[in-house]
């Protein structure tokens, strides 16, 4: 029936167990503290990734804000330009030479 083990048997295979568990405790303690030193260097590359992008954010956001202004100077521009009334600029202007200016090939060599 039940068989008792002689106790020296018994203690190594509880030195045995305990040894396990300690090594597997210590392997654990090992792959946490891993995982620890990862996810902190991960989350201030992140923290700064994050400052550089509201930094970006920033300034995209004066730029378009600056964009924003001119728009409105061009359009205020614009209406201006459509409200004027126009002049005409299509006038031709004729030159009408006089015959004192008009000089022969012969008379400008010998000026």
């Amino acid at each position: 029936m039940w068989r008792e083990r002689p106790s020296a048997e018994r203690h190594s295979t509880c030195t045995y167990a305990v040894c396990h568990q300690r090594r597997r405790t210590l392997k654990n303690r090992g792959y946490a503290a891993s995982c620890r030193v990862k996810r902190v260097s991960q989350r201030e590359a992140l923290e700064q990734q994050k400052k550089e992008l509201q930094r970006e954010v920033e300034r995209l956001g004066a730029e378009n804000a600056g964009m924003r202004r001119e728009l409105e100077g061009l359009a205020f521009c614009q209406s201006l330009l459509a409200t004027t009334p126009r002049l005409n600029t299509a006038s031709v202007i004729t030159i009408v030479k006089t015959p004192q200016q008009v000089h022969t090939p012969r008379e400008q060599g010998a000026s």
